[in-house]
């Protein structure tokens, strides 16, 4: 299928696009009760869905893509060490699977939800376009990054050092291996 552009310009023969309604987008949407493979290096959670300490409270204002959120404030947070499909970036078609990981983020924070904002002590405060890293958990306690790698809807970032690098490597192997979102085409 041949999509459009994100600035909604003209279709682009380059790539195959995925629409809100393909099933490639449908089939990564959060159920409810998701339920977790035995196998699967993390469920999902933190410590069980209660937040650490350190948790920074804000308001989603939007998700503007599958990696990247604006709070109410207005502030652009992107999330640490995992890359999704493009869906906005400028010149650029909707990547295979871009729009299946924002739908996936938006059901998971969707406006005026609340995250819980966690900072990585390894990568500073900022991106090189001035976005706040931080690793996002719904207000139930979903750790949204590890639901992205282990959906195989995000890709881990292995060109710098972080954090939760080890386990989101582990979990993207796990994904690969299950040939999960765009880890099966």
């Amino acid at each position: 299928m041949i999509g459009l552009l994100a600035n909604g310009c003209a279709p682009s023969p380059l790539l195959p696009q995925h629409t809100i309604d393909d099933p490639a987008t449908q089939a990564w949407q959060p159920k409810q009760e998701q339920p977790v493979a035995e196998d699967r290096p993390h469920d999902g959670r933190w410590v069980r869905g209660h937040h650490p300490a350190e948790c920074d409270w804000e308001r989603v204002e939007y998700v503007s893509d599958g990696d990247t959120l604006v709070t109410t404030t207005g502030e652009r947070v992107r999330f640490v060490g995992i890359d999704t499909p493009e869906t906005k970036k400028k010149n650029t078609p909707i990547q295979p699977f871009g729009l299946a990981a924002s739908a996936f983020t938006k059901r998971l924070l969707p406006q005026g939800s609340r995250v819980c904002l966690i900072a990585d002590q390894l990568t500073g405060g900022e991106d090189h376009y001035g976005r706040r890293l931080a690793y996002p958990f719904t207000e139930e306690g979903k750790d949204v990054t590890d639901l992205l790698v282990g959906a195989g809807l995000a890709k881990v970032y292995r060109g710098f050092g972080f954090e939760r690098q080890d386990a989101l490597l582990e979990l993207e192997k796990w994904a690969k291996g299950k040939k999960l979102g765009r880890w099966g085409e």
